[in-house]
């Protein structure tokens, strides 16, 4: 079996994903953005194939309006969530991201449409609801929902582990920007970054460990060449 680079991975988790969350209830359609804000978090992995995206389809000017909020105050990560599935097993605290209440529309956002839909990272695609988030204000998803897509989030960061972990923006500032041409705003995109960890404990409960059991079989069986 051939060997698979840590993208074509990348692209088959997102691909494995994409297949669960077809068979959920879901109230997502297109043109719902509500939840298309500036708290997203991602791997540097999950950045480049982001770039490359905007590189081959010439929309490498998405950047720019990325670019300005560079500066501007946004919610960080205060741990990885394979750093957390570590805390959590040894009963220590999990650090909360810092309180801030504001929020802005994700930079990208095109006429309440993602542009970079078929890349988006794992961050943007567990984001679902069972009912309508402008209803509410808020997404809801069941437990169990929650799980897979940590079991996704963990393999993504594992693959990944010798990369970062961070706001999207951050991430994106840091792959698209030069530390000798451009050494302030490469600075100010690698604050509050975090290392990306190897998988060491599951963060699956013991109740949805029969449902997820095939889900693992199949990602395992990418880990024959990669993983």
């Amino acid at each position: 079996m051939p060997h698979l680079n840590k993208k074509e991975i990348l692209k088959k988790l997102y691909t494995l994903f994409d297949q669960q969350v077809e068979s959920w209830d879901i109230a997502c359609k297109r043109s719902c953005s509500v939840c298309c804000t500036d708290r997203i978090w991602m791997t540097t992995l999950e950045g480049q194939l982001i770039v490359e995206y905007l590189q081959s389809n010439n929309m490498l000017n998405l950047l720019d309006s990325m670019n300005i909020m560079l500066p501007k105050n946004r919610y960080h990560p205060k741990t990885t969530i394979n750093r957390e599935a570590v805390l959590s097993v040894q009963n220590e605290s999990v650090p909360e991201p810092d309180e801030d209440n504001t929020f802005s529309p994700c930079p990208f956002l095109t006429n309440h449409e993602c542009p970079i839909y078929p890349v988006r990272p794992m961050g943007c695609r567990a984001m679902v609801s069972t009912r309508p988030c402008q209803n509410e204000g808020f997404a809801e998803m069941s437990p169990l929902f929650m799980s897979v897509s940590n079991v996704f989030s963990q393999y993504i960061e594992h693959i990944d582990s010798n990369g970062y972990y961070g706001n999207f923006i951050n991430i994106l500032n840091l792959l698209t920007t030069s530390s000798d041409a451009m050494p302030i705003q490469h600075i100010m995109a690698s604050e509050k970054l975090l290392v990306n960890q190897g998988i060491k404990y599951m963060m699956i409960p013991p109740e949805h460990r029969l449902q997820i059991a095939p889900i693992l079989e199949k990602i395992r069986a990418m880990g024959k060449t990669a993983l």
